[in-house]
């Protein structure tokens, strides 16, 4: 694992604090399940960068991101704030879609870098999403990953209720049908979900 010194050579000095400040908004404010959630978010997106062979600085970058990617939905109501996007009607969706924007204005310019890959980390390789992009425009590959690792996690956070439906969850996102995920981050999330339910 990267040093934090070492992540402070490329980040800013006081970038770096801002987001140290941020990670421990992040854990005061925002409710217990969606700590919980950042955090199983984070491991996985390392598993998968690991998985797909990034360095140890994408890496980092990477679980910085995952950690602080949902604070911006302390600015949403507090109606949404509990709820998976699952749950949500089409008018609370549209205020749900803006938290990736309010996450990537929380954090100073000086993390451009991760600001993007929080901005981004919620559209979609087929081109919809959450801003609406055109599938050209430019998603960083860490927010491919982020995207897979938290819709995952969302998904058996709050559907996978059971053994059963969470294998319906892997096979959904697996076949990817309409190519909403990256197919190399979906490839790699397969291999880690069949090396952890292996019974040796």
């Amino acid at each position: 694992m990267v040093q934090a010194q070492d992540v402070k050579t490329w980040l800013a000095r006081r970038s770096f604090r801002h987001l140290v400040a941020t990670c421990a908004l992040a854990n005061e404010k925002l409710e217990p399940r969606r700590q919980r959630l950042s955090s199983y978010v984070a491991v996985r997106a390392v598993a998968i960068a690991r998985q797909l062979g990034l360095g140890d600085r994408e890496i980092v970058q990477l679980e910085l991101a995952a950690q602080v990617h949902r604070i911006g939905k302390l600015l949403l109501h507090k109606s949404l704030r509990s709820k998976s996007f699952l749950d949500m009607n089409s008018v609370e969706m549209k205020a749900y879609r803006q938290y990736p924007i309010f996450s990537a204005f929380r954090l100073s310019t000086d993390a451009r870098i991760i600001c993007d890959v929080i901005l981004k980390h919620r559209e979609y390789f087929s081109g919809d999403g959450f801003l609406k992009n055109d599938r050209d425009c430019r998603v960083p590959f860490a927010a491919r990953i982020l995207c897979v690792a938290t819709e995952y996690e969302e998904l058996m956070m709050f559907r996978g209720f059971s053994p059963e439906i969470q294998d319906m969850i892997q096979r959904r996102m697996f076949k990817n049908v309409i190519g909403r995920y990256d197919q190399r981050v979906i490839d790699a999330l397969m291999k880690i979900v069949v090396e952890e339910n292996v019974i040796h």
